[in-house]
């Protein structure tokens, strides 16, 4: 069972992800042109949290990323695929789960996201400069 998805760069189309379910995993092939410089990351929306999928690599002439994700990891269905230029995403704070995290309600634009492995919230860059202002 294969799925497409249309991926996003600046909330323009940018390429395509497709999705293949393999048992407990989804074999995920995506494949983009960009005018942009820099290196990119490939991060998916599944409605509750932003996961970082990784660093989109040289395929012939178009950047990309192939690699095999576990279903549970990113969900079923609802998802949002994009890429962002690496270091423009925000800034992410890992949450400890005995520390709480006193300033979570002052961040309106915080999402919940997982890097490498460690959960914590993703900042918005002008959230954080507001909430640092107050």
């Amino acid at each position: 069972m294969s799925e497409e998805y249309e991926l996003y760069y600046h909330d323009s189309k940018a390429g395509r992800v497709r999705l293949c379910k393999c048992g407990m995993f989804y074999q995920l092939t995506c494949r983009f042109q960009t005018r942009g410089k820099g290196v990119f990351r490939l991060y998916v929306d599944n409605g509750t949290e932003i996961i970082d999928l990784g660093q989109c690599v040289f395929y012939g002439q178009a950047l990309g990323v192939e690699r095999y994700i576990p279903v549970k990891r990113i969900g079923d269905g609802g998802l949002r695929f994009y890429i962002m230029e690496a270091g423009k995403t925000g800034t992410f704070v890992p949450i400890a789960n005995d520390q709480p995290f006193c300033r979570f309600d002052d961040l309106l634009n915080a999402r919940f996201a997982i890097q490498s492995g460690r959960k914590g919230i993703l900042l918005d860059r002008n959230a954080l400069d507001h909430s640092t202002a107050m």
